[in-house]
């Protein structure tokens, strides 16, 4: 089950990598000021492989899943939600 997902989000996040780079674009994955764009992938990978895990998976729950992923990417986009970014900070010597 885990495997399916990592699987799934390395396709997406590489997929979307390669297409960035192609065009000659900076991938949205490496500008912090983007919205969300490998956490839907994420969560929709994990809703699919929780779904096959259960034996659950069919047309309509398969359709359910991209519904969530794709739900999560649009109110991302409309409420401008960041992933958290790591920041260096500089440090500062000490005064003699």
């Amino acid at each position: 089950m885990i495997g399916l997902s990592v699987l799934a989000f390395a396709t997406a996040f590489g997929g979307g990598v390669i297409r960035d780079l192609l065009a000659n674009r900076t991938p949205p994955v490496l500008r912090p000021d983007q919205d969300l764009y490998a956490v839907p992938a994420i969560i929709g990978a994990t809703t699919s492989a929780l779904l096959l895990h259960f034996d659950s998976y069919n047309t309509l729950t398969g359709g359910a899943a991209f519904l969530v992923a794709l739900s999560v990417r649009l109110l991302a986009l409309r409420f401008h939600w960041h992933t958290t970014v790591a920041v260096a900070k500089t440090l500062r010597r000490p005064k003699r």
